[in-house]
Order: C-alpha cells, then structure tokens, then sequence
C-alpha cells in the first residue's frame, strides 16, 4: 500500500510503502513512463532479475519487481539512515578514515558484482546510503535495466550521472568495472575535498574536462591528505582505463598502503603524548618452584589494573609472555613491543608475606624511571596491585581512569584468589591437561567464594574451549551458565562478555546476542584483544570480511606476539578473498609458533585457492602432524583430488571417519570432502548430523568457500535458515575484494 512520495530523479519516482505481507515499510521505485515504454517490459524483468541474485551486506537488496498497467517498479528496503550527499551536506570534507572506510565497503559491494557481470554504472553520494553508518550501495537496477536499450537517447536519456562518470562512459564506450572504479574515485575526491574533480557551468563542460585534462591532485585543496593517497586517487581518476587499477581489490589495497604508510609509528598510535607499556613476568624468587602461580598472576593482574588507566596503551599478556624466562635486553624487549617503558619485577613468597619488587625501565635510554619494594600480607595482594598501578601513571605522566579507583576487590577470600590464580597458570599452558586442570581450581575458587565473579569468568571459558577441543557439546550449556553467573555478578567484567559472544556464536547461533556482547566487552574495554581478536572471528564467519579485518590488526597491535590473533586476522583475510595477505600473515604466525595447528590449515586453505596445491599439501600435513587437526585432513583430501591424487583423498575420507568413530572428527569435515568428490546428498547428510550436534564450524556457512558448490540449492538454504543466520547471509558469492 503506497503512503506518500519520498522523491523524484531523473529515471524514476520514489514511493514510501507498506508490505502488508509482512508489515514492514518498503520503497518502491517507478520508472518514468518514457523509460519504461523504450526500455520494454521483458528487458526491465530479464535484467532486474538478475540485480536481484546479488547478495552482498554493501548491496541494497531487491525484495520485488513488476508491471502495474503500463508501470514498470522494483522494491527495496526502506533506509532510514539517510545518503552519502546528505552526510556531505553536514560536513563538506569527511575524515581521511571515515572517507575511506566507506570507499573499502562500496569497493568490496561492486567488486562482488562485478565478479556477477554486473556493473552499477552510477554510483554517486546519491546511490550510497548510510544504514544505520554502514554504507550501502542501491539502484543497481535501473542502470543494469536500461543500459542496453539502445533508443534511450532518442528521449534524452543516459545511464550515469555526469559527475561522476568516466570517460568512456561519457563517450558511450563499452564498460567494464573500472567505469565503476573510475566513479567511486570521484566520490572519495569528493568526501576528501568537498567538491567534485570536474567542474564547469554546463554538463558538456564537465565532459569536455574529463576527457582532456587530468584529475587534479586532492592535496591542492586539502593539504592534509597524505601524498601517498593522492598518488592513489589519481590512479583512480586516470583518462584511460588501463591506466587504473585493474580491480577493485587492487585500489581498495592500495589505499590500505597508503594509509598505512602514512599513520605514525605503532608506539603512538592512538595520539600525540599517548604512553605505552610492557609489564614482563615477575619472576618467581620463591624456594618453591610451585609458587610461581603467584608471580605469573600477580604480572597478568597488573596488566589488567593498567587497562583501567587514560591515555595509556597496555601490550597484552600473551606478548608480554613471550619473554618469560628469557635475558634479552629490557631496551631490545621494548623496541620489539613498540613501547617507550618497560616495568618489570619479582615475587618472593614466604608463608602468608609477599616481598615484590619492581622497576620501571626508560625503553629509549635504559634508564630506571621508578623502582619499589613492597612487604605485604597476601591479603593486601589486590591493593597491592592497584598501588603498582597507581605509581607507574604517575611516573609516565598519565591521568587515571574514574574507574579505576573505584575498583572492587574480586574476592575477599584469599584462599580462593589463590586457586584462581592457579587456574589461570594451568589455562596459559594452552593443553588439554591444562584446561582440565584449570576447570579443576577454578571450580574451587568458586566453592571457596561462589560470588567470584572472575572465577566464574575463568571457568566458562576453560569448559569453552574443552568443549572445542574435545567435541564435548554438553559442555558449552554450562560454559555459557558460568559466563552468565559471571556477569550477573559483575556486569563490567569486558572478558566475561567476550567469552559469552564467544559461545552465543559458536554453540548457540545467536548471531545478534553474539555481537551486542562483542560490542559489549570492546566498549567496556577497548584494548581487549581477546575481544577484538573473537569479534574478527564472528565477522569474518559471517561475511562482514572489512570489519572483520580492522578488528583482527586491533588486536595484534594490542597483542603483538599472540598467536592466536595473528591466526584469526589471517582467517579473516582469506575470508576476504586476499589469499596473498592472508599467506603473508600465516607466515608471521608460524614464524611465532612454527606448528601452530590453525596457522598452518588456514595457510593450506589459501595455498589451495591460488593453484598452489602442492604447498597445500605440505601445510595441511603439517597442521595434522603438529595438532591432529580434523579440518587440516579435509583440507588434505580436497587438494590431492585437484593434483589427480583420488586413492590418497579417499584414504583422507577414511581416516576423518575412523576420527569420527572415536568422536574426534567434526561432522562438517566430512561434508567438505563429499562436496570435493561431488556428492552432494552426501554432503547434506553429514550437514544434517552437524546441526544435530552443533558443530561449531557451521559458524562458516555464510561465507566459508568450500561450502560454494551447494549454495543455490534449496536444501542449503534451509540449512541457513536452521541456524538463523541473517537473510543477507544467504548469497555468499565470492570474496568482495
């Protein structure tokens, strides 16, 4: 039911509408009559039906098309959130990130249309919306429909929007995606500059200067942009399309390059005057050997009490760890971490005393800018920390955070500190001995105190990753009731929030929940990388592949040395369809840890996609000799089928179901293989049983490419639907890049 009109262009009228279906508010788009009757029916049907197939988080989706009389419509979503040109209109010149940011994901929206064969042809601030600040791009339709009706000038009609065309659009030309290329230049010289590149009082002016003169540099008008990107954009706006970049995903890199180019050195990242800090493992100089529990906790605390401090960057733990035990040069330790100080120190344990001594070391001068020692009763442990704290903002000249002088203590209960403590000491061993050990402490901190919020924290995520590794599906209800027993007793805790998004993503496919307790935990402590390294995860899982990759370099730059997020970003990068990057990135992962289980699969996984299936075959190898990775032997049996290898993939299959026998193999596995060898019915079977038992690897159906050849399919739908996942998630299509 059509309410009023929003809007007239020059192809077609804008009507706010209701679904009555399914009560929801729509906009309806009708051709101009004189479009409609050149362009005939059957074209307008054919074409539109084929913008309608794409499905992209950047693409304004098409929910219907008709003939009404002698009107031809399409439908689409009602965007609230307003245009790019009314964005410009509040703010003539947009901020290099935020200019670019929306560029990466138009970018990456045409670049997987036009790996469809679909070109826009007018992309414009118009035709861009801002959904809630994401950038969405609409009106493919209409370009797609009406640019082969060849009687369209006869009326004075042509695909595109002056401004922002190119050249061989001006000209009439043939197009391919870097007409496209060529218009998203001009949009981004328009965000950066706050006017378009050509300029003139009629449209044949403007066309007459595109084709004679070069773009002009965007440092002309806007000093501040760095060289580096004009040298980009001029690329872009290049006359001749072989003069541009090839594609989209060559641009969008580039910029990347530039920016990165540009941006001030890591220890400074955040701001002028911004502090950073490493605080290395106390050393244990107890008698027992046992006792360093306390040293390894009393480090971890501290680091977590420096997080609750303004203006001062923390390096996380698991970099911070690398160096237990080593007697490299607290100067070299610093240069490596990108920091300007280093606090190090040691633990005595003596019955129920502490002895701790600490010093505060100049990274630049090796100078000592502060040292302590405190005798304390193992009851002051948690002052304790917060003074060390307290001392080293002072001495870097920082301003304390309000809340960190509120801070509670988490237990009253020393006794329990200490088994949680422990707990933490067996769950940073990173073994299946471990994690059972530390579910055993953190249970008795727990009985100990069962209002210890963070060792209810520690629990959950202990039976987390226990039921990952063991395929103990049972185990993930109660990870979650702990992350929940966690939070109702501390709402602040941001790890507790990321632990429960964790679960909420892999076990419950609560994919909104998920990200509201990713959000969550990043808000409530922005220099997490847990939590930025499980939100590129989720991201990259479900498709948003350039969040999920800005999430992933967050948190390497806060965890230089961690593994696990160097792994997740190379995940995500492969999920974007950047095989080279995400090769790369593998490399700087392995190179942490040689034979780290995932690393290796996912290098595997790229290796694979660019033809290089040999190398596969190594890097799958690896990750099962090193993990006895499950997911590493369907990775093994999809690449020796491509070298022609069917006996040894076959055997791959039969090793994954004698795995499956011993309930080691995840069902998911085994449907990537049938799909590999082309069995179909198969694959849905094994699929079936994974829902069944909520395979965590299904998290990949949105966007994961070995799952391609059984989109389209009805019954994969179906599957999508089983799991919830978000509409737009349906159509994969390739990478966006």
């Amino acid at each position: 039911m059509i309410e009023r009109e929003l809007g007239q262009g020059g192809m077609a009228t804008v009507y706010l509408a209701t679904d009555p279906k399914h009560h929801r508010s729509v906009a309806i788009k009708v051709l101009r009559p004189e479009i409609a009757s050149t362009m005939g029916t059957e074209r307008f049907l054919r074409e539109i039906e084929v913008v309608a197939r794409l499905a992209h988080p950047h693409i304004l989706p098409l929910y219907d098309s008709g003939q009404a009389g002698e009107h031809l419509f399409y439908v689409m979503p009602l965007v609230e959130g307003g245009t790019l040109r009314e964005r410009l209109g509040q703010t003539k010149q947009l901020p290099l990130e935020e200019a670019v940011g929306i560029v990466r994901a138009i970018a990456h929206a045409l670049a997987y249309a036009h790996d469809h064969d679909v070109i826009h042809r007018d992309i414009k601030p118009e035709n861009i919306l801002l959904q809630s600040g994401v950038p969405v791009v609409a009106d493919f339709g209409i370009g797609r429909a009406i640019s082969g009706a060849n009687t369209l000038t006869e009326i004075g009609m042509t695909v595109g929007t002056p401004a922002y065309m190119s050249p061989e659009q001006s000209v009439g030309d043939s197009l391919d995606g870097r007409s496209d290329l060529y218009s998203l230049g001009c949009v981004l010289y328009e965000m950066l500059g706050g006017e378009q590149p050509f300029r003139g009082p009629t449209v044949q002016s403007v066309i007459e200067k595109r084709l004679t003169e070069p773009a002009p540099h965007i440092t002309a008008i806007r000093g501040a942009v760095p060289a580096a990107v004009d040298q980009v954009l001029c690329k872009a706006l290049a006359r001749a399309p072989a003069d541009r970049f090839a594609a989209m995903a060559d641009f969008t890199r580039a910029l990347e390059e530039a920016l990165s180019a540009s941006a001030p050195p890591p220890g400074s990242s955040a701001g002028e005057g911004e502090a950073a800090v490493a605080v290395l493992p106390f050393r244990n100089m107890s008698a027992d050997a046992e006792n360093e529990f306390i040293s390894d906790g009393m480090t971890e605390e501290i680091i977590n009490a420096l997080t609750n401090v303004k203006g001062l960057r923390v390096i996380a733990r698991t970099s911070a760890f690398a160096f237990k035990n080593t007697d490299r040069d607290v100067r070299e330790v610093g240069r490596t971490l990108n920091v300007g100080s280093v606090l190090e120190g040691s633990v005595r344990k003596s019955g129920k005393r502490l002895r701790i001594n600490v010093q505060l070391v100049e990274v630049a001068t090796g100078l000592q800018l502060w040292s302590d020692r405190y005798d304390r009763e193992l009851d002051d442990v948690f002052a304790l920390q917060d003074e060390i704290a307290t001392m080293v903002a002072a001495r870097l000249q920082t301003a304390l955070a309000p809340q960190h002088d509120a801070r509670p203590r988490p237990t009253e209960n020393a006794e329990a500190h200490e088994a949680f403590l422990r707990g933490r000491f067996y769950w940073n061993t990173g073994t299946l001995e471990g994690y059972q050990k530390s579910v055993e402490w953190y249970e008795r901190a727990i009985a100990l105190d069962p209002k210890y919020a963070h060792a209810h924290m520690g629990l959950g995520e202990a039976l987390c990753q226990l039921a990952f590794v063991t395929e103990g599906g049972d185990l993930f209800g109660q990870a979650k009731e702990m992350a929940l027993q966690a939070i109702a007793l501390d709402d602040s805790l941001a790890d507790a929030h990321a632990i429960l998004g964790h679960i909420l993503n892999r076990f419950d496919w609560d994919w909104a929940r998920a990200e509201e307790e990713f959000t969550r935990a990043i808000a409530l402590n922005p220099h997490s990388s847990k939590g930025h390294g499980y939100y590129c995860a989720y991201l990259a899982n479900l498709g948003r592949v350039e969040e999920a990759v800005v999430e992933g370099r967050r948190a390497i730059e806060l965890d230089p040395l961690w593994v696990v997020g160097h792994a997740t970003l190379q995940y995500a990068l492969f999920q974007a369809g950047e095989y080279g990057p995400s090769i790369e990135q593998g490399r700087k992962a392995l190179e942490l840890v040689p034979n780290h289980g995932s690393a290796n699969y996912v290098m595997g996984y790229a290796l694979h996609e660019t033809g290089a299936f040999e190398q596969a075959v190594a890097a799958f190898q690896l990750s099962v000799a090193s993990s006895g990775a499950t997911v590493a032997l369907a990775g093994l049996a999809r690449s020796f089928l491509r070298l022609g290898r069917a006996a040894e993939a076959r055997q791959c299959l039969a090793d994954l179901m004698a795995r499956r026998a011993a309930g080691t193999a995840p069902a998911a596995a085994i449907a990537w293989v049938h799909i590999a060898l082309g069995e179909a019915d198969q694959a849905f079977a094994w699929l079936d049983r994974a829902v069944r038992q909520r395979d965590p690897f299904l998290q990949s159906l949105p966007r994961f490419c070995w799952w391609d050849p059984l989109r389209g399919d009805p019954r994969f739908e179906q599957l999508m639907r089983r799991l919830n996942f978000p509409a737009w998630c349906y159509g994969r299509g390739p990478s966006p890049t």
